[in-house]
């Protein structure tokens, strides 16, 4: 969340990716959860609630206007078994002006 392609993103949104079940919190950080702008990842920290993982931007490190960042999940993400997820998650969406 964002949706993928999501547009009119706010520049300050917390980006949030969910899981089918519980993740190992040691494995949920600014390596295996990236927002990034043409390949420069943005300062954030990283949150863990349940089966939700939310990126937040560093307070006053906005995004940029209109632009269009991606966001990424690594399969260094496991849940609590220890699994890896399937896939690297990507996605993008383009902020607001």
């Amino acid at each position: 969340d964002p949706a993928d392609t999501e547009t009119g993103v706010a520049r300050d949104e917390h980006i949030r990716a969910f899981f089918s079940e519980a993740m190992d919190l040691s494995t949920l950080n600014t390596t295996t959860f990236t927002v990034s702008l043409a390949g420069v990842p943005h300062p954030g920290t990283v949150e863990y609630s349940g089966t939700i993982v939310s990126f937040k931007p560093t307070a006053g490190n906005f995004y940029s206007p209109s632009s269009v960042y991606t966001a990424r999940v690594t399969t260094a993400a496991t849940d609590i078994s220890g699994n890896a997820i399937a896939a690297e998650k990507v996605w993008t969406f383009t902020t607001g002006p």
